[in-house]
């Protein structure tokens, strides 16, 4: 209970803090805190050993020190957040008499400073991706100044043609939870001020149109391709022998077929490619043999 807790150092109360609030914050938080707690924060302080009851501001204020030799200030002002946050908890919950993150002087922010491209080096950029997969991300960004994760979260729904807005709406980021990187897509921006919408200008309009279209006529494409490649004989034979393999419990070989069948559809679409090499075509015959 709360009497033993009381006693545990502050690494492993930290470590059950970060269980305790997993349910309540977003995912994409919880993998910035588990990460700076597991990489910094706890290891820090399981050697030094202090109890959560014995912890003194000028501990944190030593670790802040040590931590300003090697980052920027910035960076402890992250450690900061998650320190202040998980005793503030155990104020909450009574396992301290006070949060003494609170009495802790922290750095300053060093500040941003950005790098702007002129209209020259941005005319270089667009020619040398034109006509490539990243020629759209990159002129919207260029454009919109969209931040990474709006960018990668852009989804057709955002795009209004007929009142001519861009609504910046959907966020894509990855977080690394418990060694596994994970993709998390939200419906809503980082902030209030993030949730915005932007006028469509014309150029873009038409090559939003263009592209859309596009990619509408690459998965008929797709579809119609794959559909000429399931003849019934050939996908009724290979259904049959999975099942012949499955009730003589041979799951190895049964899974060997099943993903050489895949393999076989997946080649076949070739993702709407125009040139497909040389390997492709071979591999794409014996899994057709398998």
């Amino acid at each position: 209970g709360a009497a033993v807790l009381c006693s545990n150092t502050v690494a492993d109360y930290l470590l059950q803090w970060l269980d305790i609030v997993r349910v309540k914050i977003k995912p994409a938080t919880y993998g910035s805190y588990s990460n700076i707690v597991h990489s910094v924060i706890e290891p820090y302080f399981r050697q030094k050993g202090y109890t959560l009851r014995g912890l003194e501001a000028r501990h944190i204020q030593q670790f802040y020190g040590e931590r300003l030799k090697t980052v920027k200030p910035n960076s402890v002002l992250h450690d900061h957040a998650v320190i202040h946050q998980a005793l503030k908890y155990a104020l909450k919950t009574d396992l301290v008499m006070q949060n003494v993150a609170t009495k802790v002087d922290r750095p300053r922010k060093n500040e941003f400073q950005p790098k702007f491209l002129d209209a020259e080096q941005l005319q270089q950029i667009f020619e040398v991706l034109k006509g490539t997969w990243m020629e759209l991300p990159i002129l919207v960004a260029a454009f919109y100044g969209l931040r990474r994760g709006e960018l990668v979260g852009l989804k057709w729904d955002a795009i209004d043609f007929e009142r001519g807005t861009i609504t910046i709406k959907h966020t894509v980021t990855t977080t690394r939870i418990d060694g596994k990187t994970y993709v998390l897509e939200q419906e809503s921006a980082k902030t209030k001020s993030s949730l915005r919408t932007l006028p469509l200008v014309g150029s873009f309009a038409a090559y939003f149109r263009q592209v859309k279209e596009e990619q509408e006529k690459k998965r008929e494409a797709e579809l119609s391709l794959m559909q000429e490649q399931i003849n019934p004989h050939f996908l009724y034979n290979t259904l049959y022998s999975v099942q012949q393999l499955c009730e003589l419990d041979e799951s190895k070989e049964a899974s060997a077929m099943v993903l050489a069948l895949s393999n076989f559809f997946r080649t076949g679409l070739s993702r709407g490619e125009d040139v497909i090499t040389i390997d492709t075509e071979i591999n794409h015959v014996k899994n057709y043999l398998v």
